[in-house]
């Protein structure tokens, strides 16, 4: 007898003796029933869409909003919800998106379509 068809023969015992006693058929139940809702029960309560807050000063901010929703909705299903959401917060100044920016009252601030400002 090898040592493979040893252990393969104590293991198989193990199983068999373990599956008898129904505090293990118990727990193994619990723990199947736990692991699958961890991995299905997100998708159930979760819209999977990320929303973003862009502040836009001046003019040309909006036709590079919409390349960029399209293109962070590239690959989403037919029929599924977009990925990305983009709302945008206009500002009158460049000092007013800053300090929203600062606040975290929106994600980047974009100027004039030349000019994406990020807080570090």
């Amino acid at each position: 007898m090898t040592a493979w068809h040893s252990i393969r023969l104590v293991a198989a015992r193990e199983i068999k003796e373990r599956g008898r006693s129904k505090p293990f058929l118990i727990t193994s139940v619990i723990t199947a029933l736990l692991v699958i809702g961890i991995i299905v029960l997100p998708g159930f309560f979760s819209d999977d869409t990320e929303t973003y807050q862009i502040g836009s000063v001046g003019s040309g901010n909006r036709q590079i909003i919409q390349t960029a929703v399209a293109l962070g909705n590239a690959n989403d299903e037919e029929d599924a919800p977009p990925s990305i959401e983009i709302e945008e917060v206009e500002f009158s100044t460049r000092e007013q998106a800053e300090e929203a920016l600062a606040d975290g009252d929106v994600d980047v601030v974009l100027v004039d379509g030349t000019e994406l400002i990020v807080e570090r």
